[in-house]
């Protein structure tokens, strides 16, 4: 049998070269497809990726393993790592050139290069899933807002 999960994550913690690289190999294709699930974008995922793995090297003394599997501890750096690149994307402000060129667009009621440099700023933020996809931890990513799902039992009594 293999080495444990907690034993490697502990030669990584010790600066163990070979605990590290065994590391990277058990988890990268986890991290990596949950970062890529977040980020939208595979060479942002790499980053984010990349960006887990040293995080948890860098924290791999405070792990505790009453309180989860290496793996969801990991995992959870991984999102976490995601969620805060994709914020970054958004508190990026816009070209406000390009908002005006945009605005003044919409009132002459043409559609130039503009608008395609628009879309493609926002096409990262635009998406929406079309199915239910799984994520890691049981959480389900659905199309429609939770709100919508959960409408149509809201003011209703039991038994009416």
């Amino acid at each position: 049998m293999g080495t444990s999960d907690e034993a490697l994550l502990a030669g990584l913690a010790n600066g163990d070269r070979e605990a590290a690289a065994a590391f990277v190999r058990r988890f990268q294709k986890r991290v990596y497809g949950l970062a890529l699930g977040i980020v939208g974008d595979a060479g942002t995922a790499e980053d984010v990726a990349q960006e887990a793995f040293t995080r948890a090297w860098r924290r791999a003394d405070g792990y505790d393993a009453r309180r989860g599997r290496v793996l969801t501890w990991l995992l959870t750096i991984t999102r976490s790592t995601a969620v805060d690149v994709v914020r970054l994307r958004r508190a990026q402000p816009m070209d406000p050139e390009l908002l005006t060129a945009r605005l003044q667009l919409e009132q002459d009621g043409g559609a130039t290069r503009v608008d395609r440099s628009l879309a493609d700023h926002y096409a990262p933020f635009s998406r929406r899933p079309t199915e239910a996809t799984s994520l890691p931890h049981g959480f389900m990513m659905r199309p429609e807002p939770r709100a919508e799902r959960c409408s149509s039992t809201r003011g209703r009594r039991r038994g009416s």
